[in-house]
């Protein structure tokens, strides 16, 4: 008979600080403690199993985690999936004080191009593994350069302004294992021409700050 010890969600915590900071598992466990308490969870719930959290804390103890060794850039991929909207506000919004607070780089991947423009200075715009656009966010969603930024701003609902029809983008993604040689994006693009068939594109600079993959932005 073999038994089987579970920890508790603070207690892997606490692991991953004692692998990379030199501290006792007492100065540990009152660290996960501090960090609960900063994304606003009890921390007396450290010892509480993953089942034991709803979605909304699960993604807080997650944040904990990526905190626990005051990283100076945190990556947080796809961070609200799956959750309500108004949970998918709160860790937004916890996110970006933590940001402040701590003083650390933050970068967003996500689908989701309400979040980005809600929370992210800069945005890059990535299609089958490349860059398409790289600017100030503002700038990059009053003044889309690239076709493929235009397509995803033109297919997507806003609660802003007059109601319009979403215009998808047709066609599919090109196989990565047999990467052309041409511009990745030319065979879904409505701006095409010869060039664009022959040769790949550079990503330059066509604004200050405003870097675009495409030979007739």
């Amino acid at each position: 008979m073999c038994s089987i010890r579970c920890s508790g969600w603070g207690d892997q915590i606490v692991e991953a600080i004692l692998t990379h900071m030199d501290l006792s598992r007492a100065e540990a466990r009152d660290r996960v403690a501090d960090l609960y308490d900063m994304v606003d969870l009890d921390p007396k719930r450290i010892n509480d199993y993953p089942h034991q959290y709803s979605g909304g804390m699960k993604q807080r103890a997650v944040i904990a985690m990526a905190l626990a060794c005051s990283p100076d850039l945190v990556i947080a991929d796809e961070p609200t999936t799956a959750l309500d909207v108004m949970v998918q506000h709160q860790i937004l919004d916890e996110l970006n004080k933590l940001r402040n607070s701590l003083e650390m780089s933050l970068i967003y991947i996500s689908h989701d191009i309400s979040i980005i423009a809600e929370t992210c200075r800069r945005v890059g715009v990535m299609y089958a593994g490349s860059l398409m656009e790289h600017a100030d966010a503002l700038d990059l969603f009053a003044h889309p350069r690239h076709p493929y930024t235009r397509g995803l701003l033109s297919s997507y609902p806003s609660l802003l302004g007059e109601k319009k029809h979403l215009n998808p983008i047709p066609g599919e993604p090109p196989n990565l294992l047999e990467y052309p040689k041409c511009c990745i994006f030319c065979h879904r693009c409505p701006d095409r021409n010869d060039v664009c068939h022959q040769s790949l594109p550079e990503l330059r600079e066509v604004a200050p700050g405003h870097m675009v993959y495409c030979h007739r932005a």
